[in-house]
């Protein structure tokens, strides 16, 4: 059982992970003190402390008297995360083949706090494209195909966090109400994919898979986009077994790979199994 004061240290944790991802999605223009401290919904003296404490280790870096920005310990951070496993060089090959095999536009996401940030796009050579999300392009998650698949893989406790915490950042996405949203995490888990129809751009669908780590938590989520008329049950179906085999591929990658000699045994029994998207990490949600 957690003292109240280690309970202390993981919420200040939790507060100050929350400022560095922040300041990693306003890019070099930095944010204000008064802007960390609403988006957390922190006193400014609380975030000034964190702020302060974080700034001192190198995290984060004050420019000027008014803004802060990332400082040069993130960089090393990401630099060595970067080594271990780049999702964007192992997505590529399959945002290649999804576009070839379908004509249409290939997403590559990754949950960056409450948000989908999506780091890869392939076009395909049908003549409509989606041109809302691009490169570094960011929605609250939930909001699109690959989005909603992120959010869907999550705890559901988690989700609700998200939920509640996106309530300012919703309004922008009428049709993405937590009732909805809700109701489109049951129907993603129901059917092993997101799909979105119209709710973000008129006439334009996709559908969307989430990509585990070897611990099953969802670090990106591949997703699929085409005009509605190209995104009916069947091909809708077959669009997503395909995203569905690339995640798999991908998640595969990911795995850790063991240092101790093969054991013998492991051919006869037929190695280890594909990676599943939603079910069998992931609770029930009730609405």
């Amino acid at each position: 059982m957690l003292e109240k004061s280690d309970l202390g240290e993981l919420r200040t944790l939790s507060r100050a992970m929350a400022l560095l991802r922040l300041l990693g999605a306003a890019g070099p223009e930095g944010m204000r003190l008064s802007e960390l401290a609403d988006a957390t919904r922190l006193h400014k003296t609380t975030a000034h402390r964190i702020l302060a404490a974080l700034a001192q280790e190198g995290m984060i870096r004050r420019e000027g008297t008014r803004r802060y920005t990332l400082g040069p310990e993130a960089w090393i951070l990401g630099v060595a995360a970067a080594r271990q496993f780049d999702i964007k060089a192992l997505g590529r090959p399959a945002l290649e083949r999804i576009s070839a095999q379908t004509d249409d536009v290939a997403f590559l996401q990754i949950r960056s706090g409450t948000e989908a940030l999506c780091i890869d796009r392939v076009d395909g050579s049908f003549s409509i494209r989606p041109m809302s999300l691009q490169i570094g392009g960011r929605r609250p998650l939930g909001v699109g195909a690959g989005s909603l698949a992120l959010l869907a893989a999550l705890e559901d406790p988690e989700i609700e966090r998200i939920i509640s915490a996106n309530e300012h950042a919703l309004h922008d996405y009428p049709r993405f109400t937590p009732g909805h949203l809700r109701f489109k995490i049951d129907e993603t888990r129901r059917q092993g994919f997101s799909f979105i129809g119209g709710d973000v751009v008129p006439e334009m669908c996709a559908v969307g898979v989430p990509i585990r780590d070897h611990a099953g938590a969802p670090i990106a989520a591949l997703s699929c986009a085409a005009i509605g008329s190209r995104m009916q049950d069947e091909r809708r179906a077959q669009l997503a077994d395909l995203i569905k085999r690339e995640a798999a591929a991908i998640a595969a990658q990911l795995m850790p790979k063991k240092r101790q000699r093969p054991d013998p045994s492991d051919a006869s029994r037929g190695g280890s199994s594909a990676v599943s998207t939603f079910t069998e990490h992931t609770p029930r949600h009730q609405s």
